[in-house]
């Protein structure tokens, strides 16, 4: 767990929270080597937007996958500046790249379409992302996930929930249980499956995820000035916020060309959710729940 993407959030339950007073001092020297352990993993680097040429600092990802910042779901990491700027960085690159592509929507870590190869895992498509911002191979390209979007709503949700859109538009995307776990870039097909990763994420960020909750009771338990200390001191070691900052006030919304020109038509619907014909009236056959 010296990862810094989702596995920090177990580090910081095990110090925050873990018993540790059958150690010297509370624990702070084991506790302190955990951080240390993590620190080499923690990389700033830049994206250079080619419209502009400005760099923008985010912190490197592993695939740059959306999955990775389950933390900012979990933690109020937004509400320390530092951090915040960090973060909004990395989804403005997120946004950016899609649209530099033409991609209709966000990659994400998720089951692919039949006919995508995902490689090793069979129809898993894990390593996906962003290759310039990415310390690992980014593998495939061809698919996208509603809840890619979810880091976007958590730190702009008008943004994030235009992205959510252009990928529930695309076809066959919605069911009479929401949303499918993801479609085929130019909307040819969809993995017709349902899983919680690819679902609930985009709800608990469209309610601003769990870090209000949370930084009320870390606040309550006296575990607030711990938890933005330990944070603003390891990723202060590698941001600062004098780096550059994405620009506008809000992050880029999806042009409406990135869609397929066939997204609105009648066979474009999922089977459950046309509307059929009953009784000689229009009705739809099922309602459409995100």
């Amino acid at each position: 767990l010296d990862d810094a993407y989702e596995g920090e959030l177990l580090v910081l339950f095990v110090d925050l929270l873990g018993d540790w007073s059958s150690y010297p001092n509370n624990g702070k020297e084991e506790r302190n080597k955990m951080w240390e352990r993590k620190q080499i993993r923690l990389k700033a680097v830049n994206f250079t937007n080619p419209d502009d040429d400005r760099k923008i600092t985010v912190q490197e990802g592993f695939w740059f996958s959306s999955h990775e910042q389950w933390k900012l779901m979990v933690l109020p990491y937004l509400e320390i500046p530092l951090l915040k700027k960090v973060f909004t960085n990395s989804e403005y690159v997120r946004v950016v790249n899609s649209i530099q592509l033409h991609i209709p929507g966000l990659f994400a870590s998720s089951h692919a379409p039949p006919d995508v190869e995902c490689g090793r895992l069979g129809g898993y498509c894990n390593a996906v992302g962003i290759q310039a911002v990415a310390s690992q191979p980014v593998h495939w390209d061809q698919s996208v996930s509603p809840y890619g979007a979810y880091p976007v709503m958590l730190v702009d949700l008008p943004s994030g929930l235009a992205w959510y859109n252009t990928m529930l538009s695309l076809p066959k995307m919605q069911t009479v249980t929401g949303s499918v776990e993801a479609a085929r870039v130019d909307g040819t097909s969809v993995a017709s499956i349902l899983t919680w990763d690819t679902k609930v994420t985009s709800v608990v960020a469209m309610l601003r995820g769990t870090g209000p909750l949370i930084s009320k009771l870390l606040k309550e338990d006296g575990l607030s000035e711990q938890f933005q200390e330990r944070v603003s001191t390891f990723y202060g070691e590698k941001f600062s916020l004098a780096m550059s900052s994405a620009p506008g006030q809000h992050l880029p919304k999806p042009p409406p060309q990135l869609l397929p020109s066939h997204w609105a038509e009648r066979s474009a619907a999922f089977p459950s959710c046309r509307c059929d014909l009953v009784n000689g009236t229009r009705r739809l056959s099922e309602s459409l729940i995100v």
